[in-house]
């Protein structure tokens, strides 16, 4: 049987992977029914449907092989008689049993002797049934009150306003708003009172407010300040002369305030191709490139703690301001966490002569950009 499933299988161009893949049973399995061998299958339930599947797959009849099968491995499970089953609709001879010995012909019929009655399991439903009436009662009147609530409208007597052009003591009295002091009062007093009450009152006076720069504004310049002797007393002629080519001079030239000089320009500079990186404090890369012979790349201004690596190290140096230091180490080695602080720079590395330097003794061929 082996070999003639195998032969099929070599006929369709199947492996026992392809098998595996297409019937979902392991290839281990499918080589064992080829073989015959129960000893693979841990669970012999499955070993009925596993051949017969098999057998399908390779187009052959599914109980010759599985009796065949069965009759090579010696195969007596629990499916194993599943081709000896009746078909639907056929009768099957039973041996008759021996009613003698059955305990069911043995035994005595019970007769009823009358209607019997249980009257706890009765009193117990019915209880049931009144509490579940019970339950059903307060719902509904519950519900139709909640109803009756909403639906409920209340009239409140509401107070009549008085009406201010009815000055009528009539009026006045049938609105309810007269209390018993101003109903003895005469109507002439009520009218004038109203009057009094609704009449229009004047704007008050808004409240005058001096100037802040009020008296700064009265001083007078030719009375009092530096300038009192110039414009009361007559100066000579050679001062009048000098003062007026000072005033001229003065409005010739603007005068330019001083500016602070901030801290000092750093810069890298590479006498030979050189690779550099320029990162910040918290390890953010802010630049990175490849520095030809005499290019400079400028930091920025306001960078936090700046730091440099540079590869090939001996040709790279730095300027603070007119000042330059290095190199950074020697031949092709790099250079790591180089602080470019200005001050960091002078205390760590000494001052080289740019005139010592040939790539550097001319001036700077390339400025790189900030990228």
């Amino acid at each position: 049987m082996g070999d003639h499933l195998r032969g099929e299988r070599a006929t369709m161009g199947k492996s026992l992977l392809d098998v595996q893949r297409e019937l979902r049973i392991k290839a281990a399995y499918i080589a064992a029914i080829e073989n015959a061998d129960l000893t693979v299958f841990p669970n012999h339930g499955f070993v009925a449907g596993y051949v017969r599947s098999y057998a399908r797959y390779l187009g052959l009849d599914a109980e010759e092989v599985f009796a065949r099968f069965c009759a090579e491995s010696g195969f007596k499970g629990i499916n194993a008689d599943m081709k000896s089953k009746p078909a639907r609709g056929t009768s099957v001879l039973r041996p008759a049993q021996d009613l003698a010995n059955d305990p069911l012909g043995r035994a005595r019929p019970v007769v009823a002797s009358g209607p019997s009655l249980n009257l706890g399991a009765s009193l117990s439903g019915l209880g049931s049934l009144a509490l579940l009436l019970a339950v059903i009662g307060g719902i509904g009147y519950g519900g139709y009150a909640v109803l009756q609530e909403l639906q409920r409208v209340e009239i409140a007597p509401v107070a009549q306003t008085p009406n201010v052009d009815d000055l009528s003591a009539e009026g006045f009295a049938s609105s309810g708003a007269l209390t018993a002091a101003e109903e003895e009062m005469p109507f002439t007093e009520r009218a004038s009172a109203l009057e009094a009450l609704y009449a229009p009152r004047p704007a008050e006076p808004m409240p005058l407010i001096a100037p802040r720069d009020g008296p700064i504004g009265t001083i007078d310049p030719d009375s009092v300040g530096t300038f009192v002797r110039a414009t009361r007393m007559a100066p000579a002629p050679e001062e009048t002369n000098r003062v007026d080519e000072t005033v001229a001079a003065a409005e010739a030239e603007p005068v330019i305030a001083p500016v602070p000089e901030g801290p000092p320009a750093v810069s890298v500079v590479a006498t030979d191709r050189a690779w550099i990186r320029v990162t910040l404090a918290d390890g953010t890369s802010v630049f990175e490139k490849i520095l030809e012979p005499g290019e400079v790349y400028t930091l920025p201004d306001g960078m936090d703690g700046p730091q440099l690596r540079a590869g090939n190290s001996g040709s790279v140096y730095l300027r603070v301001g007119d000042n330059l230091f290095g190199p950074l180490g020697t031949g092709t080695r790099v250079a790591k966490d180089v602080s470019l602080v200005a001050d960091d720079i002078r205390l760590n590395w000494d001052e080289t002569e740019a005139a010592l330097i040939p790539a550097l003794d001319q001036p700077v061929t390339a400025q790189v950009a900030q990228e």
